[in-house]
Formats: C-alpha cells, structure tokens, sequence
C-alpha cells in the first residue's frame, strides 16, 4: 500500500511521541565528582575511597526507584594543587556536577573556596578540621577531626612516654605544616621544649643532612606527620640511629607495613581504628564480592562509601540543587554509616577521634 505524505506525517509524529516518552522514562543522571590522589603518595588510601564509592554507586542505582541515578565522575589530581583547582573547575563548569567528594585537607583547602563560590556541596572524605570549617556553608568533612591527632599524640607524650624535649618534621604542604606546628603548641604548653622545627620540600628524598642536626640536639622524640617519600624518609631516620622514639600522624600505610615492616618497627602513630559494625560488615561482603579480594583499607573503603550515601540521601526527594542538598547534608545525625556512627554538626563537621597506634610485626596494634 501506498502510503500518502499526510499518513507518513502521522507515522512521523507518533514515532516522535513514543520516543519523546521513553526519552522522558530515563532521567538524566545526578553527577557526583570525584578529585583523588590515584596516583601519587596517597593513592593506596584514595584506591580504596574510589572503591567504596563505586561500591555505592552500585548498590544506590540498583536500589533505587523513581529516582534518578548516579554517575560518578573521577578526577585524579595526582596530588598536585594547580591539577586540583583544574579539576574543580571542570567539574563545575564543563562536567555540571551537583556534588562532589575530595580526599585530603590539602587538597580541600584548595578546590573549598571554588565549590563555595559556586554553592555546590563539597565533602572532604579523611579530614575535619575548624580550617574546613572557615571555609564555607557548603564544605563538609566527614574524617578525623585534625586536632585530635596532635591532641592524642601530645597527651601520649606527657602522660606515657614522659619526654620532655622534641623535635618536628614536616613536608610543606598545608596540612603536615599545620600538624606539626599544632603539636608543637601543645607540646611546649605542657611545659616541655620544642629544640627544634624541619620543614622538607615535597621533592625531597635525601634527609640524611638534616636528620644529623636533629641528632645533634638529642632530642627524646620525634614528631614526624611527614607528607612526601614516606618510606623513604623513615628508612633514612632509622639508618640515622636517633636515639628517641617517633610518632607520626595516619601516614603509614597498611600496604608500607606489609612491604618494610622494618624500617616502621616501634613507631607510633595516631590514627583511628577500622570500624566494626554491621553496615561495615555489610561493605566488606559486597567488596569481595565484588573486587575478589578481601578489603586492606576498611575506614578508607568506608568513607567513600558513606559520603555517596549522604550525597544520595540528601538528594532524594528533592528537586536537586546546591541549597537543598547542603540543608539535606547539615541535617544528618547518628546516622549508621560503614565509618561509624556519623552526624554533622552546625558548622560542616562529623568529627572522628585519634588514638595512639604502634608498628609491630607489620601490623598497627593500639599503644594503650
């Protein structure tokens, strides 16, 4: 049969209305970006936070009805600060994203004021600190609370190891300056005495030379929350034989463990314990399930876990934006994470403790 312009007119127009109605039945997705160190010093901890968002993701965009998904946008920033601001920028501007997730201090304090400026909601995933929190209303960190760490290790110095001079190393860089300034304060306050303060550059791996002046002051600890080439720095301080113990600040891995557990041996760090409770649990069984291995880096796997849960969770229901997702995120409380129990107080924080750790066999086992 012949068909005439008008009936080719009629098939045309149907034809555009059924696929105007499934076009309408798949809702364009929510873009959450991702800015990690997958590639520099602290690409075995930000490995483990892209898993445990991919982990979310999946189980959210299998869950979820009436809603629309998620798609995660991942930008490496190879720990450098110009390749952060890039990345914030593109995913603001090119990629639209309506949230996103960062993993370190360093690196919020750099990609915070852009987010803030263009009210779309930020969560930093290892870190709260009061810095994060001057930041803006749309900055939000979900990690150990800065100043426990030097609280922890200042009180573990006083109280246990009952030193009373010191000596501190740090990269520079925003977060291990800030560190060791913070536990010189607090060292000094107690009466004790700081004999001296090494700043080393992130491009470093020779500190032979200023590990003999540290020697030289014989001091009774050494207060080390270093950034950069950080097995190599420990191996160069073991050669050196100072006699003084060492405390470092979450900068150990797992992973450094299990390949030098030599040059770690006896060192003490602050850091928090893995959790255990049954959303943890829960994360871990899908992990294997879904990588075929056991998770290494549970409260790391967990905080990106838990972070697209709060972005997923403060979008629900609403039309999405900036404003109703930060009001969402500011109203979280107790809520049971795979990271613990968390709640976001009035300035953008849910603040997890630090405890005294120390290296022994290739392993972590809590100092007290």
């Amino acid at each position: 049969m012949k068909l005439s312009i008008k009936h080719l007119t009629v098939l045309a127009l149907i034809f555009w209305t059924i696929s105007g109605t499934v076009y309408s039945e798949s809702p364009a997705p929510i873009k959450i970006g991702a800015v990690l160190d997958l590639s520099s010093d602290y690409a075995e901890q930000c490995t483990a936070m892209r898993e445990g968002i991919e982990l979310a993701q999946d189980e959210i965009n299998k869950d979820s009805t009436n809603r629309r998904p998620l798609q995660i946008i991942f930008e490496d920033s190879h720990y450098n600060m110009t390749q952060v601001r890039s990345a914030a920028m593109k995913l603001i501007n090119i990629d639209k994203v309506e949230a996103a997730v960062i993993s370190t201090f360093t690196e919020v304090m750099v990609a915070g004021p852009i987010f803030e400026r263009a009210k779309i909601p930020l969560i930093n995933l290892w870190d709260s600190a009061p810095e994060i929190e001057q930041i803006g209303d749309y900055v939000f960190g979900i990690g150990v609370w800065t100043p426990s760490s030097t609280d922890a290790a200042s009180n573990f110095a006083f109280n246990n190891l009952k030193v009373k001079t010191a000596v501190t190393f740090a990269t520079n860089g925003e977060w291990s300056l800030s560190t060791a300034s913070d536990f010189a304060k607090k060292f000094e306050a107690g009466g004790e005495k700081i004999l001296g303060q090494y700043a080393l550059n992130p491009s470093d791996t020779d500190f032979r030379t200023i590990l003999l002046k540290a020697k030289v002051l014989k001091p009774d600890i050494i207060y080390a929350p270093v950034a950069d080439n950080i097995p190599t720095f420990f191996k160069q301080l073991k050669a050196a034989k100072i006699d003084a113990d060492v405390i470092t600040s979450d900068v150990i891995t797992e992973q450094m463990l299990g390949d030098q557990a030599a040059v770690f041996e006896n060192i003490y760090q602050t850091q928090t314990a893995n959790p255990s409770s049954d959303r943890t649990k829960h994360m871990l069984e899908r992990y294997k399930e879904k990588f075929g291995h056991d998770c290494k880096q549970t409260l790391f796997t967990a905080w990106g876990y838990d972070s697209i849960y709060l972005l997923a969770n403060a979008m629900k229901n609403e039309t999405v934006s900036g404003a109703a997702t930060k009001e969402n995120l500011y109203k979280v409380n107790n809520y049971s994470g795979a990271s613990g129990n968390i709640t976001i107080d009035s300035l953008g924080s849910s603040k997890i403790s630090s405890s005294v750790f120390q290296a022994h066999s290739g392993k972590m086992i809590p100092a007290l």
